[in-house]
């Protein structure tokens, strides 16, 4: 990313003197340097990779590039490019490629704690809206069986106060049955009494007679 940062920075324009280009790079080279002792090392790759483009990949394509007053300061820029821009440049880029492996490994190892974090809590969601399911369905449960035992003992105390009623209408029918079936003996026996006292009175009256 910072590489193509870089080159998307780096532009030569044929009508400016490529003298200018050179002594720029030397002033890139000097903040280069800055960046790199004050261990800003993205700064530092930046501009170590600016001046790499600039002056290997853009200014040789520069119309008075190949002029011969320039043969001086070209020298110089590649004697530092391969002493220091480009030693340091592949340095820098191992030490922040190994920093973002680390900053993206531990950036990926807290994702997946986030997400087994969520998975767990989502998990854990689930387990106490079953519970929660459970719990209301056993609740219910005991409700109906609550509500089938208290109908059951309704029943069974209207079933017994049904057979108490039968009993007491069995008792009062038993009584009145034997209340007249006494009342019946008795008129017989009235009835046999006053038959044997009108044979008496008609053996009386068929004696006196004779």
């Amino acid at each position: 990313r910072l590489y193509d940062h870089a080159e998307s920075g780096v532009t030569v324009d044929p009508s400016v003197k490529a003298i200018h280009y050179l002594r720029a790079g030397a002033q890139m080279e000097r903040m280069a340097d800055v960046y790199y002792d004050e261990g800003n090392l993205e700064a530092a790759y930046f501009l170590y990779t600016k001046f790499i483009l600039l002056f290997v990949e853009k200014l040789p394509n520069h119309p008075r590039y190949k002029s011969p007053e320039l043969a001086k300061e070209k020298a110089k820029n590649k004697d530092k490019l391969r002493s220091v821009i480009f030693p340091r440049a592949e340095e820098l880029k191992k030490t922040l490629k190994s920093q973002y492996e680390e900053v993206y490994g531990k950036w990926e190892a807290e994702e997946q704690a986030k997400r087994e974090r969520e998975e767990l809590e989502r998990k854990q969601a689930e387990e106490e809206e079953e519970l929660q399911r459970r719990r209301a369905e056993e609740a219910a449960e005991r409700q109906r069986q609550l509500a089938y035992m208290e109908e059951q003992a309704q029943l069974a105390q209207e079933e017994q106060q049904r057979l108490a009623l039968e009993q007491q209408r069995l008792a009062i029918l038993q009584q009145a049955k034997e209340e007249e079936e006494r009342r019946r003996v008795e008129d017989e026996m009235r009835r046999v009494e006053q038959e044997r006292r009108r044979q008496e009175d008609e053996q009386r009256r068929e004696q006196e007679r004779r």
